[in-house]
C-alpha cells in the first residue's frame, strides 16, 4: 500500500511540474498556427495548473497512509478504495488531456 501511494505521489508530482510547461508550449503552437480550438482544448490551455489538484490529493492520501502504523481491516479497505479512486481519476484526467491536446493537432496536420 505504501509503495503504491508513494509511486502515485512521485508520478503526480512529476506531472504537476511538467504538464504546465507542456501545455504552454502547445498553446504557443496553436496560437502560431491560428488554430480554431474546441472548447475542451481552450479550457485545458487556460488552466495549466489543474494538475495540482491531483498532487494535493496524492499528498493527503500519502499522509493518511504513512500516519497509520496499524490499521483495521475497515480502514485498510477505505485506504484501498481511496487509492484506487485517485489512480482511476488521475489516469482518466491524463487520457482526457492527451485527447484534448492531440485531437486538434491531428486535425491541423490533415489541413497542412
Amino acid at each position: 500500500m505504501l509503495a503504491t501511494v508513494t509511486v502515485l505521489l512521485v508520478t503526480t508530482s512529476w506531472v504537476s511540474y511538467l504538464a504546465p510547461k507542456a501545455i504552454r508550449n502547445h498553446s504557443e503552437t496553436f496560437l502560431a498556427l491560428g488554430a480554431n480550438l474546441p472548447r475542451p482544448t481552450r479550457f485545458l490551455l487556460a488552466t495549466p495548473q489543474v494538475w495540482l489538484v491531483f498532487l494535493v490529493a496524492a499528498v493527503a492520501l500519502f499522509v493518511w497512509v504513512i500516519a497509520r502504523s496499524r490499521v483495521t481491516s475497515r480502514e485498510l479497505g477505505r485506504m484501498k478504495l481511496a487509492l484506487s479512486a485517485l489512480i482511476v481519476a488521475t489516469l482518466v484526467a491524463y487520457g482526457l488531456a492527451a485527447w484534448t491536446i492531440y485531437t486538434p493537432m491531428l486535425e491541423l496536420a490533415t489541413v497542412a
